[in-house]
C-alpha cells in the first residue's frame, strides 16, 4: 500500500510510493543476491517513453563486466530479432529517490 516501509532482502528498507512500481521492488531484492540477475521487461512506462516499442531498456552499472554482459545480450536479443538499449544509472539520479522515513522509496515523485 503507498505509505508502506518494506524491508528488503538486503536489511534496506524501501518506502512504498506508487503500488504501479511492484516490479522495480521485487528486482530490486532480487539484485541483492550474489548470483547474476538479469531481468528484462518490456512494460515499463519509462523504458517506452525513452525507447519506443522497438528495443528493451538495459540497465547496469559501468565498467569491464557489465560492458561484456551487454555485448552478449545483445548479441542474444539481435539472434531473436529483438533489440536491447542500455539506459544510464548514474549516481547523480540517486537523491531523486531520497526518503524521509526508510533507505529510499520506489519512484522519484
Amino acid at each position: 500500500m503507498p505509505g508502506d516501509v518494506i524491508r528488503m532482502h538486503d536489511g534496506s528498507t524501501v518506502e512504498v510510493r506508487n503500488t504501479d512500481a511492484e516490479g522495480r521492488l521485487t528486482m530490486a531484492d532480487a539484485l541483492s543476491h550474489p548470483e547474476l540477475v538479469v531481468d528484462l521487461a518490456t512494460l515499463t512506462g519509462s523504458s517506452v517513453v525513452a525507447l519506443g516499442h522497438e528495443a528493451a531498456a538495459f540497465m547496469t552499472p559501468e565498467g569491464d563486466e557489465a560492458n561484456e554482459l551487454l555485448d552478449r545480450s545483445r548479441s542474444a536479443a539481435g539472434a531473436s530479432g529483438d533489440r536491447l538499449h542500455p539506459l544510464p544509472l548514474y549516481d547523480a539520479y540517486a537523491d531523486r529517490l531520497d526518503s524521509n522515513v526508510a533507505d529510499c522509496k520506489n519512484v522519484r515523485r
